[in-house]
């Protein structure tokens, strides 16, 4: 389709999470980061995974 030319799958994983609790300062930051390179459309950076 014309309207979805590319998908962006990311997947940022703690080590260990208990049910119930939040995302670690750690996995929020990854996550931060890996949406400033797609704001900054600096897509390269972002390790890509061909199936």
């Amino acid at each position: 389709s014309d309207l979805c030319k590319d998908i962006v799958l990311v997947g940022i994983q703690p080590e260990k999470m208990d049910f119930g609790t939040e995302l670690s300062s750690v996995v929020r930051r990854s996550g931060d980061c890996v949406a400033n390179l797609i704001i900054e459309k600096r897509l390269n950076e972002i390790m890509r995974l061909e199936i």
